[in-house]
């Protein structure tokens, strides 16, 4: 049975003129049955081409729909939940090397904040353990002019303050 409506055979065409406009196969699929609402609600012996009239009522119903999705992105009221990113594995041996890098140079600029003093003091902190042998110690100085704690210099750093 070979069927003459004139939207059957062009539904592919409308289709694809819903879909590029829209981007979303649900939307021009709405698109499709609210121009097959009025198609069948339309006289079409009064119409000049109903090929003409179809893919009109496709456009304009096409571009009603994005000004109402623009008009909901617009005045949307809830949450907005980001779109979701794909994990990437943590153990790899590139973000390991990354890690290490960012920490070397994140500890590089604590030590140049913190100064050669400061530096020997947040080494004497009581959560490091650092001996030095007599014969390397800075020249000059014993144990006992070292400070005895360096959380006040870490607390210093930490505020973004210069410790000395």
């Amino acid at each position: 049975m070979t069927t003459t409506d004139p939207f059957t055979t062009l539904r592919p065409r409308l289709f694809g003129i819903a879909y590029r406009m829209l981007g979303v196969r649900a939307d021009a699929e709405d698109v499709l049955q609210d121009a097959w609402l009025r198609w069948s609600r339309t006289d079409a012996s009064t119409l000049q081409s109903a090929e003409a009239w179809l893919v009109t009522i496709v456009t304009r119903l096409s571009i009603d729909r994005l000004r109402a999705l623009k008009a909901e992105r617009e005045a949307y009221v809830g949450w907005w939940l980001p779109e979701p990113l794909v994990e990437l594995d943590a153990h790899t041996p590139e973000s390991a090397a990354e890690l290490a890098g960012e920490l070397s140079v994140a500890f590089l600029y604590v030590l140049e904040r913190l100064g050669a003093r400061g530096a020997r003091g947040l080494f004497a902190a009581p959560g490091v353990r650092l001996r030095l042998p007599r014969d390397r110690r800075p020249a000059g100085q014993d144990r006992g002019q070292l400070p005895p704690d360096g959380a006040p210099r870490q607390r210093a750093c930490a505020a973004g303050a210069h410790p000395l």
